[in-house]
């Protein structure tokens, strides 16, 4: 059943937002045509605690139970976070109350509190060797082949989980039903030739090689690739050496 008080924590935020959704369908579900009437979003830096404290005393419109989703917890102001104590160790029992955190301090009141009462939803990175799994079972929700996952694990390194599945959703829907894909249709959603990846930007770095560093980067900045995510990836490959 659900539980009066949730709280979802970790960097991951494909993760936390999976979560939160599906905490938010079981009970829009029962709240059936009234599902507006029991659900409030808030966030941590725009709201205060008795805004926080007020919607999640409301009774629910006409069903068993409503929904409060506090988004961006951490930046929630120490003073605000402490007046919420004396509820989260009772909560409402007619309201689910989400806690949504990427890092909250562990030193602080109120992450000790939410360990101790609420159902704790741990989002951190998956570990490198999950990472295959999780991308194998996304892959085949979306109905993309074994292969096409083999030739995107390159981009698993320091990357998000938002970032691989937008590419297995761009090849799903590049790739015709009952075909499979290859190096070709990977390389022409991703913008470029083969050898452009983060992978072989540290090969091209390792060889000294200026000239194909640039290119490569300059190729990956043109795909719209973050500067701070390609900086992450190298960062990443070199801590595996």
């Amino acid at each position: 059943g659900l539980r009066p008080l949730y709280f979802i924590s970790g960097e991951e935020d494909y993760l936390r937002d999976q979560a939160a959704a599906t905490i938010k369908a079981a009970v829009v579900e029962q709240a059936g045509g009234l599902a507006d009437f029991n659900f409030d979003l808030l966030y941590g830096d725009e709201s205060e605690a008795s805004e926080i404290l007020a919607k999640a005393g409301e009774a629910p419109v006409f069903a068993s139970r409503r929904l409060v989703l506090l988004k961006a917890a951490e930046k929630l102001p120490v003073r605000e976070g402490e007046a919420l104590l004396p509820y989260l160790k009772a909560p409402c029992e007619s309201t689910t109350l989400v806690v949504v955190a990427s890092k909250l301090d562990g030193r602080t009141r109120l992450a000790q509190v939410l360990k101790e009462q609420a159902a704790v939803v741990d989002c951190s990175p998956l570990p490198e060797q999950q990472l295959p799994g999780w991308i194998r079972a996304e892959a085949g929700r979306l109905g993309v082949n074994e292969e096409a996952v083999l030739l995107l694990k390159d981009l698993a390194a320091g990357n998000s989980l938002y970032l691989l599945r937008r590419e297995l959703e761009k090849l799903a829907a590049y790739v015709p039903n009952g075909q499979t894909a290859g190096p070709a249709e990977v390389e022409s959603l991703r913008g470029g030739e083969a050898g452009a990846s983060v992978f072989d930007l540290a090969s091209a770095i390792g060889g000294q090689d200026r000239h194909r560093v640039l290119r490569i980067l300059s190729r990956n900045l043109e795909m719209g690739e973050m500067p701070l995510r390609i900086l992450g990836s190298l960062v990443w490959q070199y801590r595996q050496i």
